[in-house]
């Protein structure tokens, strides 16, 4: 499960679409904010969380769990994939 070096960019493609149609095109087509629950790049901008528990935005405890989660997550990942990964040592004059 090799990815390739454009993945990061695909990835990092893939957040702003979702964090642009969560905020311009996701209220027009859901009639409400539920998409900002899917969008961790939204979650950076404080007016985006909800701080006074109505139930219409994420939470800030959603916010911070999800990235944890998130974050441990990848670095499994990350380990898992580096210790798969065969180092090449070469031996020469510096």
């Amino acid at each position: 499960m090799n990815c390739g070096k454009m993945s990061g960019i695909l990835a990092a493609g893939a957040f702003i679409c979702l964090a642009y149609f969560s905020v311009y095109l996701g209220p027009i087509g859901f009639g409400n904010n539920r998409m900002l629950y899917f969008s961790p790049i939204n979650w950076c901008d404080l007016c985006s969380l909800d701080w006074h528990n109505t139930g219409s935005l994420p939470s800030p405890v959603y916010a911070i769990v999800f990235l944890l989660v998130s974050i441990a997550a990848l670095s499994i990942i990350s380990i898992i994939m580096f210790c798969k990964k065969d180092l090449e040592i070469q031996e020469g004059e510096f």
